[in-house]
């Protein structure tokens, strides 16, 4: 079969077959040659196609974490907060017959149970950590919404969003996020005692290891994401203008069980990236 688009040139669609036996083309004259019949690999697709099977039933699932009031990590699936401190999870989901969300902490924690978690409402830490929430989609399988975890993660934490596909010959999904939670806090006085070291320049020295530096905020209050060693003879630094205001000698315990990189000291990204909530 043969059209011609208005113009000069010819749009020929062929069966796959006849294309395989050989496509007799007249010198000359510009054509669109289109095979009918082949299947393009999955990866292979353009976006456009991609939407459309999308919207024809493949599942999608997305996860983002935020803190407490909405404000974003230094990257959508990573947060640096306090300890204990509330956040968001926003989640959507197409295609699915199932959605659920769990954590698991990364610093072997144990956390006792609170009772299974229920939507809407918030949902602690723990609660999270001991059984799975069940997300609420419609008749399509899909759904969209945000989880206000509160009280927040005592150590970092990580989160699964895990889909089983409406489709049951599709694999199943799984997004994570992560929240890094400082394990160094402390407060801090000026040295007359007149107030807190508020937003005041910090470093934390530790023999054999990099420097740590962070900021107060305006409660005077120092969080930082420390490697997990022990040391008997860190000094922790408190500076204004380049000039130091006090020092003091700080001793740091390692903590058993605690898997390598779960302190996210190079994921936390560069000093005050993220707001400690």
């Amino acid at each position: 079969m043969s059209e011609r688009d208005g113009g000069d040139v010819e749009r020929k669609v062929v069966p796959l077959a006849e294309a395989r036996a050989g496509v007799k083309l007249r010198a000359g004259q510009p054509v669109v040659l289109v095979i009918d019949g082949i299947r393009r690999r999955p990866d292979l697709r353009s976006s456009a196609d991609r939407a459309e099977a999308a919207t024809a039933g493949e599942p999608r699932s997305t996860l983002t974490i935020l803190a407490a009031d909405g404000t974003p990590g230094h990257e959508p699936a990573k947060l640096r907060l306090g300890a204990g401190s509330g956040l968001q999870l926003k989640w959507s989901v197409t295609a699915a017959s199932k959605a659920a969300l769990t954590a698991k902490s990364l610093v072997g924690k144990t956390c006792e149970t609170s009772g299974a978690p229920s939507a809407p409402g918030p949902v602690s830490n723990d609660q999270l950590v001991s059984s799975a929430l069940d997300l609420p989609l419609d008749a399509q399988g899909s759904g969209s919404g945000i989880v206000r975890v509160d009280p927040g993660p005592c150590g970092s934490t990580e989160y699964t969003l895990s889909v089983t596909p409406k489709d049951a010959s599709a694999a199943a999904l799984t997004v994570q996020a992560t929240a890094f939670v400082a394990n160094f806090n402390v407060q801090l006085e000026l040295p007359d005692g007149s107030d807190y070291a508020r937003n005041k320049p910090c470093v934390l020295e530790i023999p054999g290891q990099s420097s740590v530096e962070g900021t107060t905020n305006e409660r005077g209050e120092l969080w930082l994401w420390v490697p997990n060693v022990t040391a008997e003879s860190a000094t922790l630094r408190l500076l204004d203008g380049g000039a130091e205001l006090a020092h003091w000698t700080v001793m740091l315990s390692a903590e058993e069980g605690v898997p390598s990189g779960a302190l996210a000291v190079n994921d936390a990204g560069a000093a005050g990236a993220d707001r400690v909530a």
